[in-house]
């Protein structure tokens, strides 16, 4: 049973670093979008069962992503407003999860 869940992994792995090799910068931020919010939803459930470690851990995600994937993308000096506005929303995101 461990070597299958230990199969499943690796080719989940595998499919998420094609997915990844061949996607535009666009599509980069959409997918750790999509990713930070399926964090946070995990967490809820996480939160309703009372179950803190694993909401911790889902919250955790979350914030990595924000702070280190979108935030850490933002180019500051290219984008104008628009990075700036990003910036904003993306410190707001952080603080409502802290």
């Amino acid at each position: 049973m461990e070597s299958t869940k230990t199969a499943v992994n690796a080719y989940q792995t595998v499919q998420v670093d094609a997915a990844v090799l061949g996607a535009s910068p666009h599509e980069l931020i959409a997918k750790l979008l999509s990713k930070a919010i399926s964090s946070v939803g995990e967490a809820k459930g996480y939160m309703l069962n009372n179950d803190i470690p694993n909401k911790s851990g889902q919250i955790k995600i979350a914030i990595s992503i924000i702070s280190d994937g979108l935030r850490g993308s933002l180019d500051m000096d290219a984008g104008g407003e628009i990075a700036e506005n990003l910036d904003a929303l993306y410190e707001y995101m952080l603080q409502r999860l802290m």
